[in-house]
């Protein structure tokens, strides 16, 4: 399992592991996943796997925080400066959503892989000509999933409903 731009202690990587996966946890303290050097790092591992006959999972966890409505609000009522911070932010977003397909285009030439995307359900990067493409050129197909179903909780226990959408190429998902 290779995560794309995940948290240090992400949960599917720890779910994976439990399972016997080898996992790869691609986080901001690992690799600046803006930078053409670190993509070619992981390509030049991940060709490594493949070659020694690996199945190789890409899961992309690229932070959504450009994308949610709040950044409108917010604009309105902190102004031009802040306007121009969210933009700059999404630019650098959708910089990653390139070098995700840099990655993922790697990733297909595995005889056996599976990709995925996800983002909340309502994410605005779902809208992006730059995601659209991407998503059409891998052909990720969409899965809802509510973080309730999954397990998604506070720490006292108490269920998350945390809509999401996953595009994959997982039939065990799509199904």
């Amino acid at each position: 399992l290779v995560e794309f731009a995940c948290q240090d202690d992400s949960e599917l990587s720890k779910a994976a592991e439990q399972r016997g996966w080898e996992t790869l946890r691609l986080t901001r303290a690992t690799y600046d996943l803006r930078t053409k050097s670190a993509i070619e790092q992981v390509i030049n591992l991940l060709n490594d796997k493949i070659h020694q006959g690996y199945i190789i999972v890409l899961w992309g966890s690229i932070p959504c925080t450009p994308w949610t409505r709040w950044h409108d609000l917010n604009a309105h009522k902190y102004g031009e400066e802040y306007k121009r911070r969210f933009v700059r932010q999404r630019a650098e977003n959708l910089l990653m959503v390139k070098n995700y397909l840099a990655v993922a285009r790697v990733v297909q030439t595995c005889p056996v892989h599976y990709l995925a995307y996800e983002w909340p359900a309502h994410c605005r990067g779902w809208d992006s000509p730059t995601v659209k493409s991407m998503l059409e050129e891998v052909q990720l197909l969409p899965v809802r999933v509510d973080g309730c179903a999954v397990g998604v909780q506070t720490p006292d226990g108490i269920p998350i409903y945390k809509p999401w959408t996953i595009r994959t190429t997982s039939p065990g998902l799509i199904d």
